[in-house]
């Protein structure tokens, strides 16, 4: 019974183990699904072995005859447990090394999870990128065992990448890895592909035996993208001494941090870029106080751009203000190189410059390098301007000022460093241009009204003097000084017909500068040499000539005769009396009409200042009748006193009362027919109409009131003279 006990036991527990391997394969052999199996038919090979022993020795205690088949029996039984031992054992061999490979990739995943956990902690701890990035590749490099490693990141402003830190690289070799972006083209391929990239080839690279030699026994490289949707914030350079270190899951790790570091810096840069927004809202507020202490912009340029300076970096800035043809600017310059440099300059053309085409087109201009550009010595405003040289400016952004829909200047800012500026930079700077457009739009509007002011002022100013002043010689030159420097014009001409009317006389001449004119000084001007000034006495309304247009260009003849033959253009006002053309006002501008238009603001405000010579000299007409007046009434006087009887009286006396009314006649027509004709006269001018008027009607009642005392002498004469008889 013991023996029988002892023979089953075998295969049973062979059995029983199997039965096992299979229950708990799912527990203990997920990791190696194969070795259960060896296992399970090692333990089924061992369990026929046992078996056929087992059924030898019953075929034995049944005294049944199996000689010819015990050597094959007994070899069938060895060959089963060599067989199954064997198989039981390859299969714990296999299950034994699944589970150390099991084991050390939970612990480099382990590994792994930690560094990642590791760089997202470092969120909470550092608001710097550079911080993060170093410490979390410090910690990186610690925990992996990677052997070298360096790590970029991109400069925001241009395509280069600057180096942020590295690892295991021997100090005598640290100068190397400043080109080492440039000179490796794995890093090129990693922006472009934006995925891992590895290679076994160490000594293909550039670095190799540079950055490190062969007795670091380097073997492999990979080079990590750190990116965040879609966009490279950096690049990791990792080196090892392991030939096959990055493997499939090793580059799904590296992805993993690449992707994770690009998270950490994009929340960086989310946090720098509110930072950011709040500093160019704290600029903008600075910027719109400063504009509301002071009018001078000349005063709040250097507050305006020392704000400036906190949110973006330059070593040169201008402001040009374009007046309103488009074709001039106005420009304050500062320069930062060797301290505060401040430049200013008026009326400067705006042709052939980058800051022109800027007004004009309404649409940024950036360029990286001006040194290389093609436009480099063709924008002479740019080359002129000495602080571009002093500060040695490289890369420049030009931004449009816009005012309401038309560009009304531009801010130019300039580096020593090129590439300096980016787009980005324009998008940031839209709130400030906007606040500096509202800036200038506001000095507009206030030297606008400033001008208008000033103009009415002279207008009334003359007024005071056409009642004040009898000098009609210096009003004229006097209208002729304001007319060039207040508009202001190159030159201002005024001339009057003679009594022929075939001649027109200069009367006062101003030129704004001495040089650069070629005025004739002549007196005369025969009017058949002067179309535009015929057509204008003629037409008896304002001419305007344009030499740039051929509808209204002027002879060269008359220009070079009554203005200057290098003029731009001019500006025609007649001057007229009860209706009659007397004279011409000429205003000549050397500027082209593009670059110096007249605007309807100007144009009324000399046409009322031709209102005001025609009225000064229909005053001095009227003086000049009052005198002839009184120089006849004097001597009417002295006759009276030496004729005693008024029978005596000579005729003279009568015909000085026709003479004296038919003037006075023709003064009180023409006054009410200006006042008739002119409805929108100021009531100034009304004024000195109703003096006219009362001064004439005064003069008209003496000479009524002598004519009615004289007659009234003749007949008492008369009637106490003795009479003849009268003969029947």
């Amino acid at each position: 019974m013991y023996k029988i006990i002892i023979e089953v036991m075998p295969p049973l527990i062979f059995f029983v183990f199997s039965l096992l391997i299979v229950k708990f394969k799912h527990k203990y052999f997920e990791h190696s699904p194969q070795s259960w199996r060896i296992l399970v038919l090692g333990g089924l090979i061992l369990f026929v072995a046992g078996g056929t022993k087992f059924v030898h020795y019953f075929y034995m205690n049944l005294n049944l005859s199996m000689t010819q088949w015990y050597p094959f029996i007994s070899w069938a039984e060895i060959f089963g447990y060599v067989a199954g031992a064997g198989m039981v054992l390859f299969g714990f061999l296999k299950w034994s090394s699944a589970f150390l490979n099991t084991r050390r990739a939970a612990t480099l995943r382990l590994r792994q999870l930690t560094c990642i956990k590791a760089v997202l902690s470092m969120l909470n701890h550092h608001k710097n990128m550079d911080e993060i990035l170093k410490h979390s590749f410090s910690g990186v490099m610690n925990v992996m065992g990677y052997k070298m490693g360096v790590i970029f990141k991109p400069t925001f402003r241009s395509p280069e990448m600057i180096l942020v830190t590295h690892w295991g690289i021997p100090a005598k070799n640290i100068s190397n890895l400043y080109n080492l972006y440039s000179t490796n083209t794995l890093y090129q391929e990693t922006i472009k592909s934006k995925e891992v990239t590895t290679t076994s080839d160490i000594m293909s690279l550039p670095e190799y035996g540079t950055l490190f030699s062969p007795e670091d026994k380097i073997c492999s490289f990979a080079c990590i993208p750190i990116k965040f949707c879609g966009k490279i914030l950096g690049l990791l350079g990792i080196y090892d001494s392991s030939p096959n270190r990055f493997a499939y899951q090793e580059i799904q790790f590296l992805t993993s941090l690449g992707e994770t570091l690009g998270l950490a810096a994009k929340q960086i840069l989310i946090s720098e870029r509110n930072k950011k927004r709040r500093d160019y809202i704290s600029c903008v507020e600075n910027t719109s106080k400063a504009t509301q202490e002071d009018l001078s912009l000349e005063e709040t340029f250097p507050r305006i751009f020392a704000e400036l300076k906190k949110i973006i970096d330059f070593d040169y800035v201008s402001l040009a203000i374009a007046d309103r043809s488009g074709q001039n600017m106005k420009r304050i310059s500062k320069g930062t190189s060797g301290g505060m440099l401040l430049d200013k300059w008026t009326s400067i053309p705006t042709a052939d410059t980058a800051v022109g085409r800027v007004i004009k087109s309404g649409e940024i201009w950036m360029e990286e390098d001006i040194r290389s550009s093609p436009s480099w010595g063709r924008d002479k405003n740019f080359m002129d301007d000495g602080l571009v040289k002093a500060c040695g400016v490289r890369s420049r952004l030009i931004l449009p000022l816009w005012s309401e829909r038309s560009v009304c200047g531009a801010l130019s800012l300039g580096h020593q460093r090129a590439g300096f500026y980016s787009p980005n930079d324009a998008k940031w700077l839209k709130p400030f241009s906007q606040q500096l457009s509202l800036l200038i739009q506001e000095r507009n509007l206030w030297e606008k009204l400033k001008k208008e002011e000033h103009l009415s002022q002279l207008l009334s100013d003359y007024a005071q003097k056409l009642i004040s002043d009898e000098d009609i010689k210096a009003f004229l030159h006097e209208v002729a000084s304001d007319l060039t420097e207040k508009l202001p014009k190159s030159f201002a001409r005024i001339t009057l017909l003679n009594k022929d009317r075939n001649y027109l006389s200069t009367h006062a001449l101003h030129q704004i500068r001495k040089e650069g004119m070629n005025l004739r000084k002549a007196e005369k001007f025969p009017l058949k040499d002067l179309p535009w000034h015929r057509l204008t006495l003629k037409a008896k309304r304002a001419m305007l000539v344009n030499q740039d247009d051929p509808e209204s260009l002027m002879p060269e003849k008359e220009a070079k005769l009554i203005l200057d033959e290098r003029i731009r253009s001019a500006f025609l006002v007649p001057l007229i009396i009860n209706g009659e053309a007397v004279g011409v006002i000429s205003l000549g501008e050397m500027r082209n009409w593009e670059r110096q238009p007249l605007i309807e603001e100007e144009t009324a405000f000399i046409k009322h200042m031709a209102n005001q010579v025609s009225l000064a000299l229909k005053k001095g007409l009227l003086l000049h009748s009052n005198e002839r007046m009184r120089k006849r009434l004097k001597e009417f006087e002295e006759k009276r006193d030496k004729v005693e009887p008024w029978t005596d009286l000579s005729p003279s006396l009568w015909d000085l009362s026709y003479e004296v009314s038919n003037p006075l006649t023709s003064i009180l027509g023409s006054a009410e027919l200006l006042r008739l004709k002119e409805p929108n006269l100021s009531p100034e001018n009304f004024k000195y109409i109703r003096n006219i008027e009362k001064g004439a009607d005064r003069i008209q009642k003496v000479i009524e009131k002598f004519s009615d005392s004289v007659q009234s002498k003749q007949n008492q004469s008369f009637n106490k003279a003795p009479r003849n008889p009268v003969i029947a």
